[in-house]
């Protein structure tokens, strides 16, 4: 028997920096309509240590700053100003996923487990 994850087909990220964060605005999948979305991304005023959760159908996703302000590697690149976030999704109180996201100034969301940095346009 041959198993496999099929791949997802890559999608287009969307955002707006606004006086009290960074939203995710729309997502547009490959081949499908643009979707649009209000979702905090990043709260203004982060420390190391700072949390945020948000709700996500049944259950909430929680985010907390690991480090900010060091550099880091993606893609194959180096990014000298990184924001690295642990992600903790729940269902009830039953943890489903765990996971971390990493953002480089200028740049953006550079790497987590869903998504990938596959090409920096214009730096």
């Amino acid at each position: 028997m041959i198993v496999a994850r099929k791949a997802k087909p890559a999608a287009e990220l969307s955002y707006a920096l606004r006086p009290d964060g960074i939203w995710n605005t729309a997502v547009k999948a490959e081949g499908s309509a643009s979707q649009t979305l209000r979702r905090l991304v990043l709260p203004a005023s982060l420390r190391v240590g700072s949390s945020w959760k948000e709700p996500r159908g049944s259950g909430e996703v929680k985010r907390v700053v690991r480090s900010a302000g060091c550099s880091c590697k993606a893609a194959g690149r180096s990014f000298a100003d990184c924001l690295v976030l642990s992600v903790v999704q729940k269902t009830g109180n039953k943890v489903t996923r765990l996971y971390t996201e990493t953002y480089a100034a200028g740049v953006g969301l550079i790497e987590d487990n869903q998504w990938q940095l596959v090409g920096v346009k214009g730096l």
